[in-house]
């Protein structure tokens, strides 16, 4: 739980934006949420939130769209934030979102 408790997020999030904050405190509420068990060293507990209540939806439609250009997914320049989103808050994109940015970052465009 400790690195969800922390006032930072990773090193590998460089967005330099007012939202950043914002971010820093669904990642500490995501980890409450998850790993409040822990803090009672309790065998067995459920997340308090399902992991949809942290989806943002318009973020994923913004995500979306980015992936469907098709002169982005030729030259596999995603704009650094939709890499650092899903590696940072995995929590705010759902796996099909996720897994898109990481065939396209990782293969060739004929696979991704």
């Amino acid at each position: 739980m400790e690195p969800f408790l922390s006032m930072w997020l990773p090193e590998s999030m460089t967005i330099q934006d007012y939202s950043l904050e914002v971010l820093n405190l669904l990642h500490v509420l995501y980890g409450t949420s998850r790993y409040w068990g822990s803090l009672y060293d309790l065998n067995s507990y459920e997340p308090i939130l399902i992991n949809d209540q942290f989806v943002h939806n318009q973020l994923i439609h913004k995500v979306n769209q980015q992936l469907k250009d098709f002169r982005i997914v030729t030259t596999r320049e995603l704009p650094s934030w939709i890499y650092q989103l899903s590696n940072s808050c995995k929590f705010l994109l759902p796996m099909e979102t996720r897994k898109l940015v990481f065939h396209i970052k990782m293969f060739d465009r004929e696979r991704a």
